[in-house]
């Protein structure tokens, strides 16, 4: 395995040194490979955050180009990790094939991505395009760890009751892994464990993790405020209180369902 890595100092003998906005070092990572894995990417950017929003189209576009016509020019296969966030307003559950309606700017990021791993399939790059769920596990970052927080403090407030996909970094490495060997998979594959998980039941399983009671407070009219608030407040509300819901057909005719749930591994302390 060959990774790309900012700092000598995190460096293995196969590694390379540089960022996906170094071309020597793409080729030179990319080289001799037989499958790609593109897992890099910006997120978690705040909406006022002018610095990090360019760095969206820097990273997860341009970033995404430059290994995409790497893989292509080497005939490296690549697996382009996407986001559940290019659906957006799309109707839920949201299905491989429904239209894409990102509604962020992380979300509009990666709905640009994607187009350009399929503008280079159609001259030949052989890629698979998955869209994980909200991902739960040992160092995941995001909105999780922040309510976990509020969990150990033992209140937290309750925006609403929606229900979100969730898939654990095990299930998520187990189905990246299969990709890139089972070139029959479909073009395009969400990755979820096929068992949507309400604010409730998540609050409920990391309080049960914690060993914690937890107060709830209700905030009456989050979701209507949502609709008028400063952009970053609004995504913010969004996410608390607006279901995020994936088919798994595709994910489950392939074979890729994963055996426990999301929701029963933050139960055992599994979810950070």
């Amino acid at each position: 395995m060959r990774r790309l890595v900012r700092r000598a100092s995190d460096q293995r003998s196969e590694d390379v040194v540089g960022t996906l906005g170094d071309g020597e070092a793409i080729d030179r990572l990319v080289s001799e490979a037989d499958v790609v894995y593109h897992l890099a990417g910006a997120a978690h950017r705040r909406p006022s955050d002018a610095a990090g929003l360019a760095e969206f189209a820097t990273v997860n576009v341009e970033g995404t180009r430059t290994v995409a016509r790497a893989c292509l020019e080497h005939g490296a296969r690549l697996v382009h990790i996407s986001s559940s966030a290019v659906y957006g307003t799309a109707a839920q559950p949201w299905r491989e094939d429904a239209t894409r309606r990102p509604v962020t700017a992380y979300g509009e990021s990666k709905a640009r991505a994607e187009d350009i791993v399929r503008e280079l399939m159609s001259r030949g790059l052989e890629a698979r395009i998955l869209r994980p769920s909200m991902v739960v596990g040992p160092g995941t970052r995001g909105s999780l760890p922040a309510l976990a927080r509020w969990v150990r403090r033992g209140v937290v407030p309750q925006l609403g009751n929606p229900a979100k996909s969730l898939v654990h970094v095990r299930h998520l490495v187990a189905t990246l892994m299969a990709v890139g060997s089972r070139p029959e998979l479909p073009e395009t594959l969400n990755v979820a464990d096929g068992h949507p998980a309400t604010f409730a039941q998540i609050v409920d399983a990391l309080a049960t993790a914690a060993n914690r009671n937890v107060l709830r407070v209700p905030v009456p009219g989050a979701a209507r405020a949502a609709n008028w608030a400063p952009a970053g407040v609004r995504s913010f509300l969004g996410a608390a209180t607006q279901n995020a819901v994936m088919s798994t057909e595709r994910l489950d005719g392939a074979g890729l369902s994963s055996s426990v749930s999301a929701i029963e591994l933050i139960r055992r302390g599994e979810g950070l």
